[in-house]
């Protein structure tokens, strides 16, 4: 699956049914429906349902993503694709390296788990604003804390 749709695969004379565009942008067909839902003209008086070539390639050119910043207490949900609060406002510390930490938490609205590297730098801002609990996994086989590609290996 393509990380980007390529409007230029369109032939902007030819109509499309949502499987049809799936295939020849290299998506989901959940993902051109999801454009339906954002927008996307489609001829629904009959079905299939079909969709100009030309209104895909406009629909394709202008659409950009959201770009949507997560703050320092929030991780991205990718069930509710936005960011969120964790539930009762409690991350938890799963692998902690020299400069980084993994936290983890249950998203508020859905409760599906949502994971984010913080800098150790912002672990007391992350405190301040989070409850922040210590994983029980942390200290690993050994009592050696786990390894981590920011570690040096010297």
């Amino acid at each position: 699956m393509a990380a980007r749709a390529n409007w230029r695969a369109v032939r902007k004379h030819r109509s499309y049914t949502v499987d049809e565009a799936s295939r020849v942008l290299g998506v989901a067909k959940g993902t051109v429906r999801r454009w339906l839902k954002d927008g996307l003209p489609v001829l629904a008086e009959r079905r299939p349902r079909l969709i100009l070539g030309t209104d895909l390639i406009a629909f394709l050119r202008t659409a950009k993503r959201k770009r949507q910043r997560c703050q320092i207490q929030q991780c991205f949900c990718f069930r509710c694709r936005t960011p969120r609060e964790p539930a009762f406002g409690e991350l938890e510390v799963v692998e902690e390296c020299t400069v980084s930490a993994r936290v983890w938490g249950l998203c508020g609205v859905c409760g599906t788990e949502m994971h984010k590297r913080v800098s150790k730098r912002q672990m007391p801002e992350l405190r301040a604003r989070a409850t922040v609990t210590l994983g029980q996994d942390l200290e690993g086989i050994g009592g050696r804390r786990p390894a981590c590609a920011n570690d040096d290996f010297n």
